[in-house]
């Protein structure tokens, strides 16, 4: 791929965006799921929270993935609305449907301590 292949005209919507592009946004919206991972993996043995080691390569993971889904932004993929919708709102509807799916089935399992 060529840098000439990048340089496509924006999609016509979010969800056009979304098709197209889904490559680019993949990381930010899996961030959620990692965090919640590595928060109940924290509970499970037992501590308050993650350790510092954990929470620095997680923000150094979201740096990362959104500057790449930012990137389609400069290459002129994507529009800025896409953009936001993609890579910050997507991800914080992916955390909140995580967390109640996490909820309850914890609740089902009868561990609420791990809540």
């Amino acid at each position: 791929m060529t840098f000439d292949d990048m340089l496509l005209e924006p999609a016509p919507g979010v969800m056009a965006a979304a098709r197209r592009d889904w490559r680019w946004y993949a990381p930010s919206w899996a961030f959620p799921l990692l965090v919640l991972l590595v928060w109940h993996v924290s509970k499970t043995n037992g501590e308050a929270e993650p350790g510092q080691i954990s929470t620095v390569l997680l923000w150094v993971y979201q740096f990362a993935a959104f500057g790449l889904a930012v990137s389609l932004r400069f290459l002129g993929r994507a529009t800025t609305g896409q953009v936001f919708v993609l890579a910050m709102v997507v991800p914080v509807g992916v955390w909140a449907a995580a967390v109640l799916v996490r909820g309850a089935i914890l609740a089902m399992m009868g561990r609420l301590d791990l809540a």
